[in-house]
């Protein structure tokens, strides 16, 4: 746990580098690839030819979070070079390097990073979540799904998202975790999910856990929510989360899956 004290609200990236720092999370960079991520997360320069561990994040780092700067990184990692020895931009290249983004937008908050939820939203509109990996749909509602969870409890996931943060970006992807759940080829029957389609990402054994991570969830909705003790910040973002995911069960607004294994949430509790 770190001991850097981060503002729940507007995080500077003096304080966040430093949590990083003392949280260990560069004991695998060699002095090179240290110096780039730096650089990156101070300035958000676009450079040639930078360390692989550089593209990864590169998106997410930089300090620098607008359409032209999007537009700069994505043509800048799509760039191949012909038989002629000329180079051009790679659609394919460019729908890898998009694909891939995405993929980390939806499996990761990166106020850790210091990208405000604002701008991890606007750089998911730029992007599109058509671009993301849709053999990963389960993973993305399984992700939404513990990082609201974990939020409302005043954690976070993983080693290096924020704790106690004023939001989280999966507050606002309600919709699209709806939408994923709504488009899975599942069903509830005998009180337990099967698979209604063979090869689907759904499936192939892994419907029990989803559903005893759904189950979980429903149990931490019903009972009395109370702010998590010692939050530095307003509760207000928590309890109108809480408030709205439990009236969109209550009035068929949310998934059916949900809805029903809510119900028998209820049922085993009364």
């Amino acid at each position: 746990m770190s001991h850097i004290a981060i503002d729940p609200i507007n995080p500077c990236r003096e304080s966040l580098w430093a949590r990083l720092e003392e949280n260990n999370f560069f004991h695998w960079c060699r002095k090179r690839e240290y110096k780039q991520l730096r650089t990156l997360f101070f300035e958000g320069e676009v450079i040639e030819r930078p360390e692989n561990c550089v593209i990864d994040v590169e998106l997410f780092w930089s300090p620098k979070q607008d359409s032209e700067h999007w537009r700069a990184v994505i043509e800048a990692r799509s760039g191949a070079t012909n038989d002629k020895g000329e180079r051009y931009i790679s659609q394919r290249c460019a729908k890898e390097y998009v694909e891939e983004a995405v993929d980390s937008l939806l499996l990761c908050d990166f106020q850790f990073a210091g990208m405000s939820i604002e701008q991890q939203l606007a750089l998911q509109s730029f992007l599109g979540l058509e671009g993301r990996k849709l053999r990963h749909d389960r993973l993305y509602f399984e992700t939404w799904l513990a990082q609201v969870e974990w939020w409302l409890e005043g954690d976070a996931i993983g080693e290096f998202e924020l704790p106690g943060m004023y939001d989280c970006v999966a507050t606002h992807r309600v919709a699209f975790a709806y939408e994923l759940l709504n488009a899975a080829p599942l069903a509830l029957q005998e009180g337990h999910f099967v698979s209604l389609q063979d090869g689907s990402v759904w499936g192939g054994g892994k419907e029990a856990y989803l559903q005893e991570s759904i189950s979980s969830f429903c149990e931490f909705l019903l009972k009395p929510y109370q702010p998590p003790a010692g939050l530095q910040c307003d509760p207000s973002p928590r309890i109108q989360c809480v408030e709205r995911l439990r009236a969109d069960l209550e009035t068929g607004q949310a998934p059916l899956l949900l809805q029903q294994v809510w119900q028998l949430t209820k049922d085993k509790n009364n």
